[in-house]
């Protein structure tokens, strides 16, 4: 009877295999790997952490993407390469370009993705109302579907510049406590914009004068 033993040599990681030593009395030794074992979010919550290594984890549910195209777009292994229903920081930080695809209607939780600055709808003809809520970045470029009807910016301290310029027949825009707003950059909103609010931000200026169908100044 093989009498066996193991020693660690690199433990297990979240994301990182590890590293055994596997030895018998009868002389027979090798190295083995060991699986990393995952993250283990420590709760449900739409941003928590792991209780293994302590990063911060976003979860992939219907409660934070409640849009079932956006939910299982970002569980597909473009995004969610560890193929374990969360995004980490290694994943989230190579979406810098989101491409929104055809189908999705609720972009809630989108603002979720704290690296992205592209908002890419370019592919979608389905998204009619964009809301953004706690974007978390500096720049915020908004890009591509005709149909677009509105855009709303709200709870967004860190913005400071919103280029819309990639966006046409939008009627509605929004920008509520985005007091780190200074710029929006306009599309061609010429005979669709009928409504403006701004409102706690730190823009001083914007042209309108070529909006000649916007009725609503807030």
């Amino acid at each position: 009877e093989h009498n066996v033993s193991e020693s660690i040599i690199t433990a297990a990681g979240c994301k990182t295999p590890g590293e055994k030593h596997v030895s018998c009395d009868c002389g027979y030794d090798y190295n083995a790997v060991i699986d990393a074992i995952g993250h283990i979010p420590c709760n449900d919550n739409y941003v928590t952490n792991c209780d293994g290594c302590g990063t911060q984890l976003i979860i992939l549910n219907s409660t934070n993407f409640p849009d079932a195209v956006l939910l299982e777009t970002l569980k597909s292994e473009a995004y969610d390469f560890y193929d374990d229903d969360v995004l980490d920081g290694n994943e989230l930080g190579v979406i810098t370009e989101f491409y929104v695809p055809e189908g999705v209607t609720d972009t809630t939780g989108i603002e979720l993705l704290t690296s992205m600055t592209i908002i890419n709808l370019s592919n979608n003809t389905t998204v009619k109302d964009l809301t953004i809520s706690g974007y978390v970045n500096g720049r915020l470029e908004i890009t591509g579907n005709a149909n677009l009807r509105s855009i709303e910016m709200t709870d967004s301290v860190n913005l400071r510049v919103a280029d819309l310029t990639g966006v046409a027949s939008v009627q509605s825009i929004s920008a509520v406590n985005t007091t780190g707003l200074i710029r929006i950059d306009m599309g061609d909103f010429a005979d669709s914009l009928t409504s403006l609010t701004i409102n706690g931000s730190a823009v001083s200026e914007l042209d309108v004068s070529a909006m000649t169908s916007l009725t609503t100044i807030d």
